[in-house]
């Protein structure tokens, strides 16, 4: 049940044993805004959005504000979709050979992009 649940997560350990607990929503918030990517992207694409959606008052912020969470929303319910259902078409195997692979192939991309900087 849900009270037993949220006692569970209280009394449990994080993976870095401090035992600090959070709620979701703050949590995920803290984790996009600590992004450098999230930083960069706001700085850059979404300001100009933001700065354009201006021009049209309280509509246009209000219409881009609600644009970017539905299409937030719709990319990540796609996202969870596919994870969700791909679980019937892979074993957990297969599954743990895929993301070890794409770690490699992030490993070795961020080591090119070093070596040319060098």
């Amino acid at each position: 049940d849900v009270i037993r649940g949220r006692i569970a997560l209280e009394n449990s350990e994080t993976a870095a044993g401090k035992g600090i607990h959070m709620h979701p929503v703050i949590a995920g918030a803290l984790i996009s805004i600590s992004s450098p990517y999230w930083v960069i992207w706001w700085a850059t694409v979404g300001l100009t959005y933001l700065t354009m959606a201006i021009k049209n008052s309280m509509t246009g912020v209000a219409s881009f504000f609600a644009g970017h969470i539905l299409a937030d929303l719709l990319w990540y319910s796609m996202v969870a979709a596919v994870i969700a259902g791909g679980r019937r078409f892979m074993s957990q195997r297969i599954f743990k050979i895929i993301i070890v692979l794409c770690g490699l192939f992030l490993a070795i991309l961020g080591g090119y992009f070093i070596s040319t900087l060098l």
